[in-house]
């Protein structure tokens, strides 16, 4: 994929030629993104969920500006949408998350987020 991509070959062209999410983006551990999840999500029929199983995570995917609650939808979890239990940097906070139809104090609460961070949301 990487030398196609040298070979100007966009994205939407590697996609209709049946390659994955997960091998556009370079492989789910790939040290080196081939395409970025903003270069995918241009795609029109790429989805949160595909890019969630092609290894993208939820920072790179909020980076791409995808919002909590298409996140959510897609399968992750409140405390990986925190970023981790442990997270010394917040991808998503309580108050972001808390919008959510369906999220629940508890499930905030077993994310990680501490009783500050819910009392400020």
């Amino acid at each position: 994929v990487t030398e196609l991509k040298k070979a100007e070959f966009g994205a939407d062209a590697l996609w209709a030629a049946g390659f994955t999410a997960e091998e556009l983006r370079g492989g789910k551990d790939a040290k080196k993104v081939v395409f970025t999840a903003s270069e995918l999500k241009t795609i029109s029929d790429m989805t949160v969920q595909m890019l969630k199983e092609g290894g993208f995570t939820v920072t790179e995917l909020k980076k791409a500006e995808f919002g909590a609650d298409a996140l959510w939808a897609a399968g992750f979890t409140a405390e990986e949408l925190r970023g981790g239990k442990d997270a010394k940097k917040v991808v998503f906070t309580a108050s972001e998350l808390k919008t959510i139809s369906d999220m629940t104090v508890q499930m905030l609460k077993e994310g990680g987020f501490t009783v500050t961070e819910l009392k400020k949301a």
